[in-house]
């Protein structure tokens, strides 16, 4: 059984899994926190803008990480990554000047 956990604890897909578990706690902690204390600085009124700020936030990122998981694909599945990451780029770039 001992060995088995030594075995199992050398799997880069359990540390991975252990490394994000541990993050995803440290990260949920750090939340609980920052509520409770932006709760009895801001009161009622300021709390309540403060978390529609972040609802409206989470709304804008999930298509933002819709469009990179996207680019993350059409890059790793080109014949030339470097090449279309660079013209990408590039045409972000252009785009965003104008």
């Amino acid at each position: 059984m001992k060995s088995k956990l030594i075995n199992l604890s050398k799997n880069t897909f359990v540390q991975g899994g252990f490394f994000l578990t541990a993050a995803s706690f440290i990260s949920g902690f750090l939340n609980y926190l920052f509520n409770i204390f932006a709760g009895r600085a801001l009161g009622p009124v300021g709390y309540g803008e403060i978390a529609a700020l972040f609802s409206y936030l989470v709304v804008l990122s999930i298509p933002m990480g819709t469009i990179v998981s996207l680019l993350i694909q059409k890059i790793g599945g080109a014949e030339h990554p470097t090449e279309y990451a660079v013209s990408v780029h590039t045409w972000i770039l252009t785009k965003t000047k104008k």
